[in-house]
């Protein structure tokens, strides 16, 4: 079970990272690659990505596999910074992002 003050510092870690702009997980886009292929996204309409951060996960799936992509976070910051570098242009299908509160 997580405690209040650990979900507090990882709040405080994601809205830093929302902050500068960066989001990373272990294995990066070799590792999200390799999820998607497993996932048989070529073949998807439509994608949930949970936990898309700032969204450049989601920006490539929908430009990659011509998809629709929803984003969901559950830091606010990170889908406000989302939103405020959005270019309608370049981002494909991937449009929709929601971010969610305790």
């Amino acid at each position: 079970m997580i405690t209040k003050k650990a979900a507090q510092a990882d709040a405080k870690f994601l809205d830093m990272q929302a902050e500068v702009g960066v989001t990373k997980h272990i294995g990066g886009f070799e590792a999200t690659n390799e999820l998607l292929s497993l996932c048989h996204v070529e073949d998807a309409r439509e994608v949930l990505n949970v936990g898309c951060g700032i969204g450049v996960g989601s920006t490539t799936i929908a430009k990659k596999y011509d998809c629709h992509v929803v984003g969901v976070d559950i830091s606010e910051k990170m889908i406000d910074r989302r939103m405020s570098d959005v270019n309608p242009t370049e981002q494909g299908s991937a449009g929709s992002y929601c971010g969610c509160r305790e």
